[in-house]
């Protein structure tokens, strides 16, 4: 799973793709969300294959000065 930045935070961009993945895994398309807790959570589909054997996978992460981080 990579990431991309907006370097001007507008959705116009420019974009900046990282250059380290945030996930290593056959993982599907994903979602940031604020939880009921307040904190941040990664929503995608583990693993990512068409057979319906998919199921959901929330991780924790933080924003830090370096990027994103799975906890």
């Amino acid at each position: 799973m990579a990431v991309a930045r907006s370097r001007s935070g507008r959705i116009e961009g420019p974009w900046i793709h990282e250059d380290q993945l945030l996930m290593d895994r056959n993982a599907g398309h994903s979602s940031l969300f604020t939880g009921l807790d307040g904190r941040t959570y990664l929503a995608t589909h583990y693993p990512d294959t068409p057979h319906g054997s998919e199921r959901p996978l929330f991780l924790p992460i933080e924003e830090t000065a370096d990027g994103l981080r799975i906890k």
